[in-house]
């Protein structure tokens, strides 16, 4: 079974992903994962170092992030 990001959004050349686990009691937990894609000759790379012009946007996401975040854990106790 292939596990899926609960999230994944997009500015430019970063993205984030949350991914949901689970405690071995059966609760959840979030982690977040930050990359920015480069192209190195004709390949696309990713790094988790930023550069200064991308931190507004990495900023962005994380803001939008926590609030999805937020809403996932209320739907989960519902």
């Amino acid at each position: 079974m292939t596990n899926k990001p609960a999230l994944k959004l997009r500015d430019g050349r970063i993205t984030m992903t949350v991914w949901k686990n689970s405690t071995d009691d059966d609760k959840s937990y979030f982690s977040v994962v930050l990359v920015r894609s480069y192209k190195s000759g004709d390949d696309w790379k990713e790094s988790t170092s930023l550069n200064p012009e991308d931190l507004l946007p990495a900023a962005r996401l994380l803001s939008e992030a926590y609030g999805r975040i937020l809403k996932l854990r209320r739907e989960d106790q519902e």
